[in-house]
């Protein structure tokens, strides 16, 4: 029997700010998780650093990034399915960035290390 004392979930997460749900946008772009997170950090630094972005621009720059994702996923789950960290660079307004992939209980996390 487990005595869990205290657990937080990814819907929690979302509720407080600490990550935003893009899992429409991922869906779209064919990537298969019923989850797909991004941190706020990563989100408001890079997907929309502006509050004056176009919602299309965001959705662009947003699916640009999860089609990046998507490949570098399917590659490393390929080369080892049981990888559940992936590193890839995704390049925003000519800056690479150095982006963390988490698979973890059928959902995916995008995040910045620094947000680790």
């Amino acid at each position: 029997m487990d005595n869990v004392i205290y657990s937080y979930t990814r819907q929690n997460a979302i509720e407080d700010g600490i990550f935003v749900d893009v899992t429409a946008t991922a869906h779209e772009s064919k990537l298969a998780f019923p989850v797909v997170i991004v941190t706020t950090n990563l989100f408001h630094t890079h997907i929309k650093p502006s509050d004056e972005m176009e919602d299309e621009e965001v959705n662009i720059r947003l699916a640009k990034l999860i089609n990046t994702v998507r490949g570098a996923v399917e590659k490393t789950l390929q080369e080892d399915p049981n990888e559940g960290m992936i590193t890839l660079e995704h390049t925003f307004d000519k800056e690479a960035i150095k982006v963390w992939a988490f698979i973890e209980d059928n959902g995916l996390n995008i995040i910045l290390p620094e947000d680790y």
